[in-house]
């Protein structure tokens, strides 16, 4: 028996105590944007991002229909590389299904997968907060599956009507790559050009979630996203999806070698 703790369809912000910090933020999402209001929340509590980039790759992540991928091995790296992304308000995040019903303005720019079958059994503790608002915490394995199938179509048809969506592939400090990825592009039917750019967040730990403590922040090493240069995949329709996600996995370790 799993127990619920809140009604269906609450959002935390609404929430007693606890619902004041995201009922503020998803105010501020409402008013200025998911990422320029994410960013005055982290300047409040000193939380500064050293972004490597350079103009094209801000273009590109500014304006054009692109994919964009990142390293997540912990919890709150989708945070610290919003913040460092230029202002852009049409785009969608895969993201587990666990950071829903944050509040309606945040829900709007993510796209739910249903992943708790690949760490069943291995919920932090850090996790098992968020995982008790969840309202799809007990969906058998096919029905997932089936959710995820409509997800990632749902973000192809993003992806095609120009939006950019970010999607991490290795959540969770997964070796291998999940092959969401491969879906995603292989169902694009956009006719411009698809981009794709690849980031590595350095020095993320563990403990992240503490830096939103002013006084502990201070002592933590400084968060840093690198980008490379943006890249045209178009060709990559062609090929098979399995194909598609063993391409991508291997080009992006080798690069993070590189950087390392």
């Amino acid at each position: 028996m799993t127990l619920r703790i809140i009604p269906q369809n609450t959002y935390i912000s609404q929430i007693p105590l606890i619902g004041s910090f995201y009922s503020k933020f998803d105010l501020d999402v409402k008013k200025y944007g998911f990422i320029k209001a994410l960013k005055i929340n982290m300047d409040k509590v000193g939380i500064k991002i050293k972004t490597i980039k350079n103009f094209q790759t801000d273009k590109i992540l500014k304006e054009k229909t692109v994919i964009l991928i990142s390293n997540h091995p912990y919890t709150v790296e989708p945070l610290f590389l919003l913040s460092s992304l230029p202002n852009r308000k049409n785009f969608y995040m895969i993201a587990d299904s666990q950071f829903l019903n944050q509040g309606e303005n945040i829900d709007h720019y993510l796209i739910p997968v249903y992943v708790k079958h690949h760490y069943l059994g291995k919920i932090k503790i850090r996790n098992r907060f968020l995982h008790a608002f969840s309202n799809n915490y007990c969906l058998s394995l096919e029905k997932a599956r089936e959710k995820n199938r409509q997800s990632i179509y749902l973000a192809s048809q993003k992806l095609s009507q120009g939006n950019m969506i970010i999607i991490f592939p290795n959540f969770a400090g997964r070796k291998d790559w999940l092959p969401g990825i491969s879906y995603l592009i292989k169902q694009y039917e956009g006719k411009q050009d698809l981009y794709f750019v690849r980031s590595y967040l350095k020095n993320t730990k563990k403990i992240d979630i503490f830096r939103f403590i002013p006084i502990l922040n201070k002592i933590m090493p400084q968060i840093e996203v690198i980008f490379d240069k943006p890249q045209k995949i178009n060709h990559l329709l062609t090929k098979e999806p399995k194909e598609i996600v063993n391409i991508l996995e291997e080009n992006y370790n080798d690069w993070v070698k590189t950087i390392e």
